[in-house]
Order: structure tokens, then C-alpha cells, then sequence
């Protein structure tokens, strides 16, 4: 990190919630005293050493098997009803079964969190909550292996230059077009990677190893009726976990599905969570118009969160640009709006984003009928890339590097349709865990769909379902139909109907001639 950029990193009163920095095996790097002092908290087991600003940070042992576990961030087990601790001590307790249980168990866990498994004389394991919602960038250097939840703190550790093709591409004017993110697992930081949802990463001996440990199973497709009962029952259950952390409670809500969904799953605790939408240009008023008359109807504590320029701050902003990258500086002024207009909550704040990797997103969006699994058909997916092969061939390079890593064709090969995972391991697993990072800033977001089980019940129904958002519209009947009083906003006005039209017909024209 350059000395301008270290300049910029946040005191320690605005470190933002929920960050951390991982060092783990004997080595020569540590965080020096300004990079540690950022942090709130501090945990040391044999050689690896924990820095972080977690509201949550649980530790156990599992029993008779020489293995610690620490959960860093909140979890819970929709399905038992185990909270925090209680529902780490129930995975340590899979331990001794081998591996694959734990992850099976691991695969009920709902939150966002990041698991550690430390084996004694066997090195470290570490296994993201189901979407990689808190964020883990990770670098191996001279056998020490450094996490975080900011590539920026391994970079200050390390002292490592930009990524190359990221520089590149921020540099480009096609990049700044539709949603910013850095392609496949790379970070805007050279050496440091992503790890991606569904992937272990284990570190022994200074040798690093990623496995898929999900999807491990062939595809099974269910009825829609047991689906719907078993999902409404685990989401009305993760309120309730939520509630039993006795921490203030706020849900945003939108005009659409997904957060009519998260609606729904909130009955019988309504007095207990305030809910909020934001207005302030023509697509948000109209979800402003749906949710206030929907929050009058259901007495709801609601409120209308008008976004406006917010009281300028440079240094937050250029603190904002050194942590969250680049990709994410234009969000700067957005969050801080929020930052000054919700204070420092300390609560959860219900997110709804994640239940899209079960409504067939990148078909309906791009109208894909048929499209054979490559990292070449990534490309596009991925931005409107120029039609040079220049470009493409950098791309690819990323996503066909990281495919390998993972075995993403194992996707394929157990029954799933590869653009559900694309999906979800590579926009929800790093775009989407960087937006929820905003929230950071004043709260701490969670997504009741985040959960590895319930996401696959529901990739399990028939596609004619999730094509329709029949699904989701069945598990809110199931919850709470009282929340479809008012019918949902639909994104698909003029211009949502060009772009649209835009991108398919990108697409059909791209892969011809690359793909």
C-alpha cells in the first residue's frame, strides 16, 4: 500500500463493523501498530492470531477430536433454532464424524459468517457461510496465510501493488457501465483472491487447497408443496433466531418478491422490527408509494428514508475508496448518507438479495435458452466486454483460472444448471457481499435466504416455478398472504424493458464469435 493509501485507512472509530484480519502460520508479517490498531478485539489460537471488529466472535472445542472452531460473525440453524454459540457448539459436535458431516451441518447454518476449523498439527480450514456474505480475501506469503474482510488490510500487511487486469479495467469505459465488480475471484489487490461460495479453502504446511464441498450430490427434484412448507417454516424460524439476539431489528423493504418474501417471514414479531425503504429518484419513489401504503395497511413501524447529499466528509470518502476499492467509490456519498442518517444502530438490518439465485436469474435475464458451460460464455455475462479479442482474452483468462480451481463443472455434472452458480458463487459471492458491506458502516446486514439447505430446496422444484416467481408467491401464501394486499412493483418499465432487450441481444452476438 502506497503511503497515501495507508494514510487513508480509517481510525479507529470508524473501522467499520464487522472486519477483520487473520494471520495464520509462523512467518515474518504481522500488522504493524497503526494497521492493528483498527481493531477492537484480538484472539490468539497456537499460530493463528484474529484481529477484528465483530459484534459476534464465538470459539469451541470439538469434543475428543483435537480441533478448535471459531465462528467469526453471527450464525443461527433456522432448522433447530440454535443461536450463537449454542449452534457452534451443535457443529463441533459433528466433528468426530469426519469432514463431510461438519460441512453438512455447516450447510444448515444461516447468518454471515466465516468458520475457522483448526486442526491440531493439520493447519487451518476455512468454510464461508452459504454465500460468502462477509467477505474473505485471502494471500499466502512465505507460508503464512493472511485472511480478511477487506483486501486493503492485506495489502497494508504485505505491501502488494494493484491488480493488473483490474487496474486495467478501471481505467476502461466500458467497466463503469452496469454493476461494478471485479471478474471470477479477483480482488483489486495483486495475489489476493476471493474465496467463493460453496469452497473450503485449507491451508497446511504453507500449501494452500480449495475443494467444492457443494454441490457433492446428484440433483433431486421435489414437490413444489413440500419445498414451499419446509422453506416458509426455516424463514418465519431465522426471524425468530434473529429476534432471540435481543438487538434492534430493522428490515428494508423494496416493491418487489424477494422482500415481500422477507414480509412475510416477519409475522408475529412485527412490533419488534422497524422497516424502512428509500425514496429519492423515480424507481425508489415507486417502491417508496408501495411499501408506505403496505406499512399503513399492516401497521408497520415504517419509515420513508428520503436519500439526499449527505454532510460532506473528504475523509470518509477517501477512507470509504481505500477499503471498499475503486470498484465501489462511486457508493461513497450514498453511504454515507445512510451512515449519518441511521447513527451507529449496532442492530441487524434484513436484507432480501439473496433469494434471486433461486428465480433463474441470468436465463430470464439475458433469455437464455441454451448456453454450454464455459469460463468464454462468462465473459459477457459478466459486462458488455468490447468486441476485441484483446479484452477477451484477459477475461477468460480469470474466470477459466478459476473454474478450474473450484471444479465449477461439477455443477453441471451433479444436475444444476451452471448459471444458477454463476450466479450465485461469482455475482452474489463478490458483488453482492461488497453491497451488504455498506451496511457495515452503521449496522450489521444479514439475509434470512442465506443458508446453503434452504437454497437447495429451492433449486430443487421444478424450473417451470422459479421461472415465474410462482415459488416464492407460494411461500408467501404459506407465511403471510395478508403482505400481497397491494401487487409488487414491477422492474420492467420502458427502460428496464431496453436494457433487457440491450443485453440478450448482446449476448447473441457476442458468443459467436468468441465463445
Amino acid at each position: 500500500m502506497n503511503g497515501s493509501d495507508r494514510q487513508c485507512l480509517p481510525k479507529k472509530s470508524t473501522c467499520p463493523h464487522n472486519s477483520y484480519l487473520v494471520v495464520a502460520g509462523a512467518g515474518p508479517h504481522a500488522p504493524d501498530a497503526e494497521l492493528g490498531s483498527l481493531f477492537a478485539h484480538t484472539l490468539a489460537l497456537r499460530d493463528v492470531k484474529i484481529l477484528h471488529n465483530l459484534d459476534d466472535c464465538y470459539t469451541a472445542s470439538a469434543p475428543g477430536a483435537g480441533a478448535d472452531i471459531v465462528a467469526l460473525g453471527h450464525l443461527y440453524n433456522p432448522f433447530t433454532g440454535r443461536v450463537g454459540r449454542e449452534a457452534l457448539l451443535d457443529l463441533a459436535a459433528h466433528w468426530h464424524e469426519g469432514l463431510d458431516a461438519l460441512l453438512d451441518a455447516a450447510s444448515e447454518l444461516s447468518g454471515r459468517f466465516v468458520l475457522l476449523v483448526l486442526e491440531h498439527g493439520k493447519g487451518l480450514r476455512i468454510i464461508p457461510d452459504a454465500c460468502a456474505t462477509l467477505p474473505i480475501a485471502y494471500a499466502l506469503e512465505r507460508n503464512q496465510l493472511l485472511l480478511s474482510s477487506h483486501a486493503c488490510f492485506i495489502r497494508a500487511v504485505l505491501s502488494l501493488p494493484d491488480d493488473p487486469l483490474v487496474k486495467r479495467l478501471l481505467a476502461s469505459r466500458f467497466y463503469h457501465f452496469g454493476i461494478r465488480h471485479c471478474p471470477a475471484d479477483l480482488t483489486e489487490v495483486d495475489r489476493v483472491k476471493l474465496l467463493t461460495p460453496n469452497i473450503s479453502l485449507s491451508h497446511d504446511a504453507g500449501r494452500l487447497l480449495l475443494q467444492r464441498f457443494y454441490p457433492t450430490c446428484r440433483r433431486v427434484e421435489l414437490p413444489v408443496d413440500e419445498v414451499v412448507a419446509a422453506v416458509a417454516a426455516a424463514l418465519r424460524n431465522a426471524i425468530d433466531c434473529l429476534v432471540r439476539y435481543e438487538r434492534p431489528l430493522a428490515c428494508a423493504l423494496s416493491g418487489g418478491v424477494d422482500s415481500r418474501v422477507s414480509l412475510a417471514a416477519t409475522v408475529g414479531h412485527r412490533d419488534r422490527i422497524s422497516f424502512f425503504t428509500f425514496s429519492g429518484d423515480r424507481k425508489r419513489n415507486r417502491d417508496a408509494d408501495c411499501t408506505r401504503d403496505l406499512a399503513r395497511r399492516l401497521s408497520l413501524i415504517f419509515e420513508d428514508v428520503e436519500l439526499s447529499p449527505p454532510i460532506p466528509d473528504d475523509r470518509f470518502r477517501e477512507e470509504y475508496r481505500t477499503l471498499q476499492g475503486n470498484t465501489r467509490r462511486l457508493n461513497a456519498n450514498t453511504v454515507l448518507f445512510r451512515k449519518q442518517h441511521f447513527g451507529d444502530a449496532r442492530g441487524f438490518e434484513i436484507r432480501s438479495c439473496i433469494s434471486e439465485i433461486s428465480r433463474s436469474f441470468m436465463r430470464r435475464k439475458f433469455h437464455i435458452r441454451d448456453l454450454p458451460i464455459s469460463a468464454h460464455a462468462m465473459v459477457p455475462l459478466y459486462k458488455r466486454v468490447p468486441f476485441m479479442w484483446s479484452w477477451h482474452r484477459r477475461i477468460f483468462r480469470a474466470f477459466d483460472e478459476w473454474c478450474r480451481r473450484v471444479d465449477f463443472e461439477a455443477v453441471e455434472r451433479h444436475g444444476y444448471d451452471w448459471l444458477d452458480f454463476y450466479y450465485w458463487e461469482l455475482r452474489v459471492g463478490t458483488w453482492q457481499s461488497q453491497v451488504l458491506q455498506d451496511s457495515d458502516y452503521y449496522a450489521t446486514p444479514t439475509v434470512i435466504f442465506n443458508n446453503r439447505k434452504l437454497l437447495d430446496m429451492m433449486l430443487s422444484v421444478p424450473e417451470a416455478y422459479r421461472m415465474s416467481d410462482e415459488l416464492q408467491l407460494m411461500v408467501i401464501d404459506r407465511m403471510d398472504p395478508s403482505v400481497m394486499q397491494l401487487p409488487m412493483v414491477k422492474n420492467f418499465g420502458k427502460k428496464a424493458a431496453i436494457r433487457e432487450f440491450i443485453e440478450s441481444s448482446y449476448l447473441k452476438a457476442y458468443m459467436p464469435i468468441f465463445g
